[in-house]
């Protein structure tokens, strides 16, 4: 698996790539400078439209697509599960950790760092566990794993693992010095072929740790995982038990139902092209009546050009030139030495994409 995640939430964005857990972390300051400072571009913007049409929307009720992907995207009751599964993983700055999840009622779950178990617990009758690792997590990356056997049974292993990465003392996951503790950052990724990532925990700078998981009255863009081949999986919040239309460069690319937690998730149906293009995400009424909407410009990345050596970034919703250089350089003023080391990517300094991939000269 090669997937090269870009989670934007409030506050901080995140690149996570999952094989080699090569991570970058462009965290968004505050105006702590008295000089101007160009706009952040790049950024989701939401507009609430009720009834308001663009390019490529119809008026009305919603005509179904009739395609794989809508039909694919559509929440739908399951079965009490059989395969182990994470619903919570938590991690504070020092290192303790809270993690819960699902599995067949009275199983045995095992908790494992990459193959090693670190704790256990039993699932009650309803299938519900919760487990304390036996020691603090350790500063580093982490893949977490689950098994699970039922008396004698089989063991059933996860089909998703977490990816775990815990901040150094007084610093972030990125290794930048910070005043506060960082929490970890932990996002859920299938193990093997599609699906899109979820975050289930959040780094923040007030020392405690944050899940963008509470409930939202507009549509969210939270993680867009882009594929070497070309393909893309979206996940996000809305409103629970409410229905997005995706568009991809103005074309309806299918629909989700959000869940009754308020998320969503889709898998475009085709391959995305390297290059720039726009999102949108409409939350739509009953009547089809759009009553939302966020765009987010993206860039499918060429991974060609990632290197694991920390002289590159990859654009994150949010960042501007000028930050990425008082983030790298300590001075804003400095936007002109990624520019020029970039020009054949960027034409205007005041416009960069989520996805674009920058050199950071030394």
């Amino acid at each position: 698996m090669s997937r090269l995640a870009l989670i934007g939430v409030t506050g901080a964005a995140v690149v996570v790539v999952a094989a080699g857990l090569i991570y970058a972390i462009a965290q968004q300051e505050g105006d702590d400078s008295d000089a101007p400072e160009p706009a952040p571009v790049g950024q989701p913007s939401a507009t609430t439209s009720p009834g308001e049409g663009t390019a490529g929307e119809t008026s009305g009720p919603v005509a179904s697509t009739g395609t794989a992907a809508e039909a694919g995207n559509t929440a739908a009751v399951a079965p009490p599960p059989t395969q182990p599964s994470f619903d919570v993983v938590r991690v504070n700055p020092n290192g303790d950790a809270v993690i819960a999840g699902r599995a067949a009622p009275g199983a045995a779950i095992t908790l494992l760092d990459d193959g090693q178990t670190i704790g256990t617990a039993k699932a009650d009758d309803r299938g519900d566990w919760v487990l304390l690792p036996n020691s603090a997590v350790a500063p580093g990356e982490h893949k977490f794993t689950l098994q699970a056997q039922v008396g004698g049974g089989a063991m059933q292993s996860s089909e998703r693992m977490v990816i775990v990465v815990v901040p150094a003392p007084a610093k972030d996951i990125a290794g930048n010095a910070v005043s506060a503790p960082a929490g970890a950052l932990a996002v859920s990724v299938p193990q093997k072929g599609d699906g899109p990532s979820e975050i289930l925990n959040m780094p923040s700078t007030g020392g405690t740790a944050a899940a963008p998981t509470g409930p939202v009255s507009e549509p969210t863009l939270d993680i867009v995982d882009f594929e070497k081949d070309g393909r893309m999986s979206l996940a996000g919040r809305a409103p629970a038990n409410s229905k997005v239309l995706l568009y991809l460069d103005d074309k309806l690319i299918g629909s989700a139902v959000v869940d009754a937690q308020g998320r969503w998730s889709f898998i475009p149906p085709d391959k995305l092209s390297v290059g720039r293009h726009e999102l949108r995400v409409d939350q739509v009424d009953e009547s089809g009546k759009v009553v939302a909407r966020i765009a987010q410009p993206l860039e499918q990345p060429d991974f060609a050009q990632l290197t694991p050596d920390g002289t590159q970034i990859v654009v994150q919703p949010g960042n501007s030139l000028w930050r990425l250089a008082r983030r790298t350089y300590g001075d804003g003023l400095r936007f002109s030495v990624i520019y020029e080391a970039n020009k054949e990517r960027v034409r205007d300094p005041d416009l960069i994409y989520p996805g674009q991939v920058l050199t950071l000269p030394k």
